[in-house]
């Protein structure tokens, strides 16, 4: 899934300026990662709990995510909808 999206940000070396590939971080590095960012997207066709999701409404973050069961549960949560 990586390859794709590299190949669409060196079509668009504009937005590409604004995307980090980080690999592996520390807690502390992710927290300013977290603490730093606009917005968190999330395209996952698979995703077990959506914790990535998850962390960035724990820091106010907004998020953009898939038609994953377990994202779309997330924000529903988040909207304040949640199941009776």
């Amino acid at each position: 899934m990586i390859e794709p999206l590299r190949a669409y940000l060196k079509a668009y070396p504009k937005i590409s300026e604004s995307v980090t590939f980080t690999g592996l971080v520390s807690d502390e590095e992710l927290i300013q990662y977290y603490r730093s960012a606009s917005f968190g997207v999330f395209p996952s066709h698979i995703e077990g709990w959506g914790y990535g999701a998850s962390e960035c409404l724990d820091f106010g973050i907004p998020v953009i995510v898939s038609t994953a069961p377990s994202l779309i549960e997330e924000r529903r949560h988040d909207a304040g909808d949640r199941p009776q």
